[in-house]
């Protein structure tokens, strides 16, 4: 799939052979990464590509990487007779990159929300991950000629031509990198000039794909070679190289550049030597270590705890589910430290068992890590993490990792749902009522839905998790689309805090005519008792600016907004009101 990775396994469910056509030729439809509503067929050598390899294909002028998809995806997109079509130019995957279980479900979500379905299907891979297509300047054997020549210089070209023409006489370069080098120089004209009189060309560069998984540099002693012997024949003077040679050999393995030439500033030029004999070897391995590795003292003590009679009995219809591999759905309500994690962890175990992987989704990044920790308490090195902050590199890691088997538990924020999970057997959604779940910018998904659409595909249980479940699950649940489970106590039996709602109708009704009420008196109440005993208090802000709004005591009229008919928010250290819609201000009356 990538350079300097290991080949991916396919199967004929997901590798469903193209369409023939005459001369040899197959027609493959190809989802691309475009803003219109349909696949497009391309012809390809006979069994040259697999459903869910990406290909490089031409379009509008453009060099696009598309995903084959199958056949049967969208029939009402077939383009016509494999005569007419364009060929594709390259395949750059010699086995799936990603399974046609994934294609379909986002195929289906595409069609739900409205979304090009080439769009939707891009999300399958990782960012980053596609090769990239320079088009860079470059001169042709004209401009060749011409330079050698002296040709230019005069006429319609100008004599700033010459620069150019003989910067890309030393290697080809695209308009950025002209720019840099030759200043002052109306570049982009000059190159439309050049363009058209033949001068100049555009080619197309394969490049190495931004994202790499991290690799490192393994030093081993040559197979077959006889330490001994070589230490006291060839190196019998060479003791520097005869004792890095013994330290290479101690790791059978195979140990790091990095560390061989740690405390050791010589090590790199006598390890030159040793390659140089061929009694040593270096090879590139890549790095799939898990991004947080290393436990902590804390997390190493996370053992296992009881569970209270409600967990109990929310965990056997999730346990049921698991083993029968049934696509049912759970809204898991429960209260605030009622142990919602607990049923998480213990529900993946019973996965994990049964030879399958897990997805766990939290809203926020931010949240990752608590639960990550846990995870990792309980399953060690079995945790892969997903999501935008991480490095190009680092995420593709996380995701080799999986695709590899190397690990069997993803979790991660919305984007994890694109995990390539091929034995996917348990779907978690943490605070399924957070409004993180939406993503508002393409591909308009909701992971909730999405998640829910991937377990139904897989026939998994899915878990929805929340203490206060969105309306949405909660009516779902009442109409029993969802089993709800209840947790509706603390674990060892501790009080919820005590949640008094205050009416300000009411409070600005029992204050004396033309008071402010700034704070409810329960409010102010409060605040006093607990300075009065030595504690603190914190107060949520709901807003942005000094006041939501400026108003009329007596007859509650409010300043507005003419465009957008909300109200003004009054900044007050510019002494202004703002509308946080469409950012106009106005001078405060």
């Amino acid at each position: 799939l990538f350079d300097g990775l290991g080949p991916m396994r396919a199967d004929d469910a997901r590798g469903r052979a193209p369409r023939r056509g005459p001369e040899t030729k197959s027609t493959v439809r190809v989802a691309l990464p475009v803003p219109i509503d349909r696949l497009f067929d391309y012809t390809v050598e006979a069994d040259a590509a697999l459903v869910g390899c990406r290909v490089r294909v031409s379009f509008g002028g453009q060099k696009l990487v598309g995903l084959i998809v199958p056949d049967d995806l969208r029939d009402g997109d077939a383009t016509g007779s494999s005569r007419s079509l364009s060929p594709v130019d390259e395949v750059l995957d010699e086995e799936p990159a990603v399974s046609e279980e994934l294609i379909r479900v986002l195929a289906d979500e595409a069609d739900a929300i409205f979304c090009p379905v080439g769009l939707a299907i891009a999300h399958g891979l990782p960012p980053g991950s596609a090769p990239r297509v320079a088009r860079p300047y470059a001169l042709t054997l004209r401009g060749e000629r011409a330079l050698s020549q002296g040709a230019v210089g005069a006429g319609a070209l100008g004599g700033d031509a010459r620069p150019i023409l003989a910067r890309l006489a030393e290697s080809s370069a695209t308009l950025p990198a002209l720019l840099r080098g030759l200043p002052g120089i109306p570049v982009a004209r000059r190159l439309e000039s050049l363009l058209r009189d033949g001068l100049v060309e555009r080619r197309s560069e394969r490049k190495a794909a931004r994202a790499r998984v991290p690799s490192v540099r393994i030093v081993r002693i040559a197979p077959g070679l006889d330490l001994e012997h070589a230490a006291v024949t060839t190196l019998a003077r060479a003791t520097a190289q005869a004792k890095l040679l013994r330290r290479i050999a101690a790791h059978p393995g195979g140990i790091s550049t990095t560390a061989l030439a740690h405390g050791d500033p010589q090590a790199p030029a006598t390890l030159r030597a040793l390659l140089r004999r061929q009694f040593a070897l270096i090879e590139t391995r890549p790095i799939f270590a898990a991004a947080e590795a290393v436990l902590t003292s804390d997390e190493k003590e996370g053992a296992r705890v009881e569970l209270t009679d409600d967990q109990r009995q929310a965990l056997v219809p999730i346990h049921d589910a698991i083993k029968r591999q049934l696509p049912a759905r759970f809204l898991l309500h429960g209260v605030t430290g009622s142990g919602k994690t607990e049923v998480y962890l213990r529900a993946i175990e019973e996965t994990l068992a049964a030879g399958r992987q897990a997805l766990v989704l939290v809203p926020e990044i931010t949240l990752t890590h608590q639960i990550v920790a846990r995870l990792r308490a309980r399953f060690g090195d079995e945790v892969a993490v997903l999501h935008s902050g991480l490095k190009p590199g680092e995420r593709l890691a996380q995701w080799e990792r999986l695709r590899l088997r190397h690990t069997s538990i993803a979790v991660g924020a919305r984007s994890a749902l694109f995990a390539p999970l091929e034995a996917l057997g348990l779907v978690v959604v943490d605070e399924e009522h957070d409004g993180a779940y939406k993503n508002e910018e393409g591909f308009r998904y909701h992971a909730r839905d999405l998640a829910e659409r991937r377990a139904a595909r897989a026939c998994c249980p899915l878990i929805l998790g929340s203490a206060t479940p969105s309306l949405e699950s909660r009516f779902r649940a009442e109409q029993g689309e969802l089993h709800r489970l209840s947790l509706p106590r603390r674990v060892g039996g501790r009080p919820l805090p005590a949640v008094e709602i205050v009416d300000l109708g009411k409070e600005k009704a029992k204050s004396a005519r033309g008071r402010k009420l700034i704070l409810a008196r329960p409010l102010r109440r409060a605040i006093e008792e607990t300075l009065v005993a030595g504690g603190q208090t914190i107060l949520f802000l709901n807003r942005r600016g000094f006041s939501t709004r400026i108003f009329c005591f007596q007859c509650g009229h409010a300043e507005r907004c003419h465009d957008c008919d909300v109200a003004l928010v009054f900044h007050a250290s510019e002494h202004t009101l703002r509308c946080h819609y469409c950012d106009s201000t106005r001078v405060v009356p």
